[in-house]
């Protein structure tokens, strides 16, 4: 992994990325560890990256590693965050990340109601911020809350996970679009930005 990273940097392809929970079990500290020598610029709480006219917001949602003054801190540095965003003329539109979902139609993992709690608000308060960007559920889900969207990315090669039925209250529009392996690609357009899930055969072609 490390020499594809580095053959990314050497491109200059700017390369981060968000800690999971696979990352902090045992040893949640030597997790972390590990994880920063791969992604350098990642910070254990939180961080923000711009690309163009684009912010991503990367947040941690390992809950259980963090004190509740560390969950405290990071809660109140979104909210900050988002509001800068807002108010910069050099930003178009943000996009927000972390690991744990915040709804999902999964039966095995269930919604993260600190995420819920401790991200959403923020999230939907802000004007800039267009969509939510997930994982930890094994299954390609985008779903719709007071008008924002929310995407569930977990088409990375491991078994789907059993799901509910999408209903009125957790409706997955995108039910019929379950990619074994896919990767995101987004482009920047006038009114929002467009994520199109590109999937790959299971020879990855």
């Amino acid at each position: 992994m490390d020499g594809y990273l580095e053959a990314l940097r050497a491109n200059n392809v700017e390369v981060n990325g968000l800690i999971g929970n696979h990352d902090v079990m045992g040893n949640a500290l030597k997790g972390q560890r590990q994880f920063q020598k791969h992604v350098a610029n990642h910070e254990r709480m939180r961080y923000s990256c711009v690309t163009d006219s684009v912010a991503v917001v990367m947040l941690n949602s390992n809950f259980t590693t963090l004190t509740v003054k560390k969950q405290k801190h990071q809660k109140k540095w979104l909210e900050l965050e988002l509001v800068r965003l807002d108010d910069s003329t050099a930003i178009r539109f943000v996009m927000l990340a972390c690991h744990h979902a915040p709804f999902t139609n999964s039966k095995i993992v269930h919604p993260s109601e600190q995420v819920q709690q401790q991200f959403v608000p923020a999230y939907i308060n802000s004007t800039m911020a267009v969509r939510f960007v997930t994982g930890h559920s094994h299954n390609f889900e985008r779903l719709s809350k007071a008008g924002k969207n929310f995407l569930l990315i977990g088409g990375d090669g491991c078994i789907h996970q059993t799901a509910r039925p999408s209903s009125l209250e957790m409706n997955d529009i995108a039910r019929h679009h379950k990619p074994i392996f896919h990767y995101l690609v987004m482009k920047r357009r006038i009114q929002t930005p467009e994520l199109t899930s590109v999937s790959l055969s299971d020879n990855f072609q």
